[in-house]
């Protein structure tokens, strides 16, 4: 009778061609099985798709981090809280008494009833919208200071914009909420576990924020036409409102002198609300689909 061998006793067939095949020459076919293997991780390395910039790129380059800060402020423009048919300026109306709504949205209903639930789509939007673009300004804050293709005079001016930009968004936030989360990082697992800060020590962030970006910008021309780009003004004004907000009288005087003296007055009127206005400090670059000089305009 046959014996039936154990299979579990059996060498592996890979293993046991290797110790048949002597000297390896022998085996062509083992080799090229080798040389395969060896060559799979070629079939694994993804090269970055030619339509996506990778942060390593992206902070390398003057031009590319130019179009990182235009496309956070043309988020600002669109969505949220800053512009728009969603913005502060219309919605806030319908809160108070400055406008009547006679639409059939719930959301806006319920703001204008003084009703407004949890679920408010329209403030969810914007608390979300708000930390998407801190999150834009903090991934430049980092990206240009460990940038090794920028002059000094370039990471400066871009850390300076992203600064007021991040300490301008928490401003809003917390005039509206209250208490709010200050966000200085976009590591994920530090952001998972912040919580709510007091209203003063946002507005502390805040100044302080503000603070380094006036010492970015000092005495660097930031070339924009409309003054559509954040400079050293634009921060001190914004400082000076925040030392309004904190009570420290003698530095908003101080900053907002200085503001007074730097810039003029229109003499006609009809030209101070216009792009070209010599009294604008900052403003939203206008929309080209909108010839009314901002989009706030269209409201």
């Amino acid at each position: 009778m046959k014996k039936v061998k154990n299979s579990t006793n059996r060498k592996p067939a890979f293993l046991a061609l290797l110790l048949r095949c002597r000297p390896l020459r022998q085996c062509p076919i083992l080799l090229a099985m080798l040389l395969l293997l060896m060559g799979c991780s070629d079939f694994v390395e993804v090269e970055t798709p030619k339509n996506i910039l990778i942060s390593e790129t992206v902070f390398n380059d003057s031009a590319t981090v130019e179009s990182a800060l235009a496309n956070l402020y043309y988020d600002m423009r669109e969505g949220g809280m800053v512009s728009g048919t969603y913005g502060l300026t219309p919605v806030l109306g319908i809160y108070s008494d400055e406008l009547d709504y006679y639409g059939f949205n719930a959301d806006y209903a319920q703001l204008f009833q003084h009703s407004v639930l949890s679920a408010n789509t329209v403030i969810l939007d914007w608390w979300k919208q708000a930390y998407h673009l801190i999150y834009g300004a903090n991934d430049i804050v980092k990206g240009v200071g460990t940038s090794d293709g920028l002059t000094p005079d370039e990471k400066k001016v871009f850390k300076g914009q992203a600064l007021f930009v991040r300490a301008y968004i928490h401003s809003l936030l917390v005039s509206l909420y209250g208490d709010v989360p200050y966000i200085k990082t976009t590591d994920y697992r530090e952001n998972n576990t912040v919580s709510r800060m007091p209203r003063s020590e946002v507005y502390e962030n805040i100044i302080t924020d503000l603070k380094e970006s006036v010492v970015l910008l000092e005495g660097i021309d930031v070339a924009s036409p409309a003054r559509a780009l954040p400079d050293a003004f634009v921060a001190k004004a914004f400082l000076a409102r925040m030392y309004l907000y904190v009570e420290n009288w003698e530095m908003a005087a101080s900053l907002a002198t200085e503001l007074i003296d730097a810039f003029q007055l229109e003499a006609n009127l009809d030209q101070v609300f216009l792009k070209g206005s010599q009294e604008t400090i900052w403003q939203l670059r206008a929309d080209a689909d909108f010839p009314k000089n901002t989009r706030e305009a269209v409201q």
